[in-house]
């Protein structure tokens, strides 16, 4: 998921982020963190910000910074740049 991620083959990227998220179990009503951290950065580099945003913010309202430790910063960034401008 994250090889295709990161090579830009985000078909690929999606299927298998599907596949995941039916091993872990992560769902709209039991989110795993870690799999929708991912989720949130694939939709990211497709482009599809209003979805990473979503992701993010709840996890940022959760757990403040933690899930972006590790993380490229631009993920941060973003986040933080975005929720500047919604306030």
């Amino acid at each position: 998921m994250i090889f295709f991620r990161d090579t830009n083959q985000f078909d690929k990227a999606l299927h298998w982020l599907d596949i995941t998220r039916k091993s872990y179990g992560s769902t709209k009503e039991r989110p795993d963190q870690v799999i929708e951290f991912y989720a949130a950065t694939i939709y990211f580099e497709m482009g599809r910000y209003d979805d990473a945003f979503a992701i993010f913010d709840w996890q940022y309202k959760k757990w403040k910074t933690l899930p972006f430790k590790g993380a490229d910063k631009k993920y941060l960034d973003f986040y933080l740049r975005k929720k500047a401008k919604r306030s």
